[in-house]
């Protein structure tokens, strides 16, 4: 039964596009998520919630790159009509929620974690690097995400009308390229927080071994 379940999850890394990169970078990032899955529990069981924290937090940044690598291959396809809005304004959905998760966890709890195992001085260089990215990304953008995720995903606003009107309003194409740039930026923050992983555990260790 396990070795099926595993077998099932394994099918989520399959993606049909006419784009062999995409293929590729989709069934990777889907197997780096699922891999994790032993590690997260390991960590609960040696009673390391911290280090739990750090491969959620890397997770949630591969389902970003997952949702976005598919939404970015149907805008790249769809050249007009109902379904290029619609992915569209996912790409806003997707970029709203993940610039907010990620800043949430870099400002408070990423550094709180860094600084309990003494691994901040080594590493806030690039912390700072990762979150000053992350704020030129947000610039001008959060307003007007927030307002494509409350009102033509989340269906917030009673008025059709008004919700049609911000449809056609939406430009797709800058979508697409705010949607490569958070892109870009995911594979930053996933590489230093596997990096602020192995720090930790590399901490731990040396902290059992000493003792």
């Amino acid at each position: 039964m396990v070795s099926r379940m595993v077998s099932d999850d394994r099918r989520l890394g399959r993606y049909d596009s006419d784009d062999p990169t995409t293929q590729k970078n989709i069934h990777t990032a889907v197997d780096l998520l699922l891999d994790l899955d032993p590690h997260r529990a390991l960590a609960r069981v040696q009673g390391h919630p911290d280090v739990d924290r750090l491969y959620n937090m890397i997770q949630f940044t591969l389902l970003w790159q997952v949702d976005l690598l598919c939404l970015l291959d149907e805008l790249r396809v769809r050249r007009s009509g109902w379904k290029r809005k619609l992915f569209g304004r996912h790409v806003a959905l997707v970029g709203y929620e993940a610039m907010k998760d990620s800043k949430a966890f870099l400002d408070f709890q990423l550094r709180e974690i860094l600084t309990g195992y003494g691994r901040l001085d080594e590493l806030e260089g690039r912390l700072r690097s990762v979150h000053s990215s992350l704020e030129r990304l947000r610039k001008g953008q959060e307003e007007k995400l927030g307002d494509l995720r409350n009102y033509t995903v989340a269906h917030r606003d009673e008025d059709a009308a008004a919700q049609l009107d911000r449809l056609r309003k939406l430009d797709t194409k800058a979508m697409a390229r705010f949607g490569e740039e958070l892109l870009a930026w995911l594979t930053q923050l996933y590489n230093f927080l596997s990096d602020s992983v192995q720090a930790i555990t590399a901490e731990i260790e040396t902290r059992r071994s000493a003792s």
